[in-house]
């Protein structure tokens, strides 16, 4: 019985960690794809939707006699962004305010939301003075313009009387401005908002506030995370989950994780005790042996542990065959039982009976059952 009941205090270790720490790296993207696959492809949408953002697949709902306005102007299927802005052009100041009350935020959020739009004299006029109208969490529409669009969105805006130096004030009591919004830009071109922003007196002095955006993002250019982690004072691991681990579990990429690589400071655990680096990177598919060894050599405990959960327990969850191997080599216990009360072995075997969901394929888990067999020799 005390198996048993081991068991499940692992299960639940395990579920709590992938669907805290580690959802946006593996459950969230899974749900998203199968979200994805449930919704029909952008040009075949119904027509009381509309895709605001093709990258990120964000839709918001048309109200209905916004939809007898567009059909009545001769659309219909699926409408794009350039027949939006028509409508929009073509639209009475009346219908914008019913537009604005029914989704509950500044038409021109949505028009910030449009890559390439340019903030014509017509819309001008139906924007009105509301350019920096203030929404429910507290943005203005140039903070989406440099989230979801182009340089060109973001000048346009500016342009047209967006404040550039607006700024809010989070939950956490931090100042967030546009620099953050940009470091979350998923566009190929997004180094040109950030360059844009550079130039016109902006900095990455309070680097913290914008690295856990930036190493979820790959289209951050690396330059900057450079920048940022060689000459601005970090604090590595006084925060609840350490920078490093933090871009390990957000998938950050080789070229990043390279960057990190050179600084000393960045294996111990937070202060709060966290999972420890190594565990992390077990579920970062851009790290190899070569780079597991690194970090090893550098100090990071290959048996190190939180609540009986060490870097072996994630390897094998992630069917990273590779990596057990090299933890087995270097000492890690597969048959050592932790605080869970369940050792590594005992693990596998419960992902072996469908206990456990795990990401990985079968086949990786019968070449980690091999190497623990070869273990015991």
């Amino acid at each position: 019985m005390k198996f048993i009941k081991n068991k499940y205090i692992l299960i639940l270790l395990l579920v709590t960690f992938t669907a805290g720490l580690l959802s946006g790296f593996f459950w969230g993207s899974k749900k998203n794809i199968n979200q994805a696959k449930k919704e029909a492809p952008y040009k075949e949408r119904n027509l009381d939707y509309i895709n605001v953002d093709k990258n990120d697949k964000k839709i918001i709902p048309i109200p209905e006699y916004i939809l007898k306005s567009l059909k009545l102007s001769g659309f219909s299927g699926s409408i794009d962004e350039k027949q939006w802005k028509q409508f929009l052009e073509k639209t009475k100041v009346q219908g914008i305010k019913n537009l604005e009350k029914e989704l509950k935020q500044p038409v021109a959020v949505l028009l910030a939301r449009i890559p390439g739009i340019r903030i014509t004299p017509s819309l001008m006029k139906l924007i009105g003075d509301d350019i920096n109208k203030i929404d429910k969490d507290g943005n203005i529409p140039l903070f989406y313009a440099a989230e979801y669009g182009d340089i060109n969105t973001l000048k346009s805006f500016y342009e047209a009387g967006g404040d550039l130096y607006f700024t809010k004030t989070d939950e956490n009591g931090k100042n967030i401005d546009i620099l953050n919004f940009a470091s979350k830009n998923k566009r190929v071109d997004s180094i040109k908002i950030i360059d844009f922003l550079l130039k016109n007196g902006f900095s990455f002095e309070n680097g913290e506030q914008y690295f856990s955006d930036a190493v979820r993002n790959p289209y951050f250019n690396a330059k900057y995370l450079e920048y940022i982690v060689n000459n601005i004072d970090l604090d590595f691991n006084n925060v609840s989950t350490p920078l490093f681990q933090d871009g390990l579990t957000a998938n950050m990429s080789r070229e990043m994780i390279d960057i990190f690589l050179k600084k000393e400071s960045i294996i111990e655990k937070s202060r709060f005790g966290s999972l420890p680096v190594l565990a992390a990177a077990s579920v970062n598919k851009n790290v190899t042996v070569g780079i597991f060894k690194q970090m090893v050599d550098k100090g990071a405990d290959i048996n190190a542990s939180y609540e009986g959960i060490t870097p072996l327990h994630y390897a094998i969850l992630f069917g990273r065959a590779d990596l057990v191997k090299f933890l087995i080599k270097n000492g890690a216990d597969p048959h050592l039982k932790g605080e869970s009360g369940t050792a590594p072995v005992e693990m596998l075997g419960l992902i072996e009976k469908g206990a456990i969901q795990t990401p990985g394929k079968k086949s990786d888990y019968d070449k980690i059952h091999e190497i623990i067999a070869d273990f015991k020799k």
